[in-house]
């Protein structure tokens, strides 16, 4: 079942389409198929999750409020998911289906959704560590 980031981030119809030939040759499609059961809720939950832990990392430092727009691009890549998901599906039902421009865009959909999901986790990692340096190093001077 290798490949599965691949056929995620791929903007080429061929590649997709290759990946899901093996699957589907090899019986391995049902696996992917089963994985969009935990997925989809996936989507809401790390969505809230880290929404939550970028605005508690904002409030702890005093983070200005100007940036609170960014509390919300977990809710966008969370989307992003949830549309890779339906694309994903569509195409599989009928490979044919998996045209460059569709791939492109699920592709893009599902890059967005990596760029926002982790830039978030990095912004919280730096946040949390600023926060500590702060209340637990410099204060301690």
């Amino acid at each position: 079942m290798g490949n599965v980031l691949a056929i995620q981030i791929t903007m080429s119809s061929d590649t997709f389409k290759e990946i899901a030939s093996d699957w589907i040759a090899s019986g391995q499609i049902a696996i992917y198929y089963k994985h969009f059961y935990f997925d989809n809720f996936h989507a809401i939950w790390y969505s809230i999750f880290l929404s939550l832990l970028i605005a508690r990392t904002f409030k702890i430092n005093g983070v200005s409020p100007s940036f609170n727009f960014i509390i919300l691009t977990p809710f966008i890549a969370g989307a992003c998911d949830l549309i890779e998901n339906a694309m994903h599906l569509y195409f599989l039902s009928d490979l044919r289906r998996a045209t460059p421009a569709l791939v492109a865009l699920s592709g893009t959909a599902t890059n967005t959704k990596w760029f926002l999901s982790l830039s978030g986790v990095g912004i919280v990692f730096i946040l949390t560590i600023a926060w500590f340096v702060k209340t637990f190093i410099i204060k301690k001077w």
